[in-house]
């Protein structure tokens, strides 16, 4: 159930989408992704971004964006001074 996500419209107009991303229980992250010009008629543009990264396709932001956070994240997650612990709004990093 981690690590799944939605592409969806976003609010902040007709040239943005919003990637929602289930990142642990508690935490969803929200990305921003930016439409370049479209074509007449075009339901995406070619080029995507998220930040300064630039994309062709929603299949390279899964690709080269989604799937190393994700492994990332995994690695976080198991990593013996992780706690699946929630305070305070943020996860605990155990000192020993």
């Amino acid at each position: 159930f981690y690590h799944k996500f939605v592409i969806r419209p976003s609010s902040k107009g007709s040239n943005n989408l919003t990637i929602s991303w289930k990142f642990t229980d508690n935490i969803i992250v929200h990305l921003d992704i930016v439409e370049g010009n479209k074509k007449p008629n075009a339901l995406i543009a070619n080029k995507l971004y998220i930040g300064k990264d630039v994309f062709d396709d929603l299949d390279e932001i899964i690709q080269k964006y989604l799937e190393p956070c994700n492994a990332h994240m995994r690695q976080i997650i198991i990593h013996k001074k992780f706690l699946k612990g929630y305070n305070n709004n943020y996860y605990i990093w155990r000192q020993n």
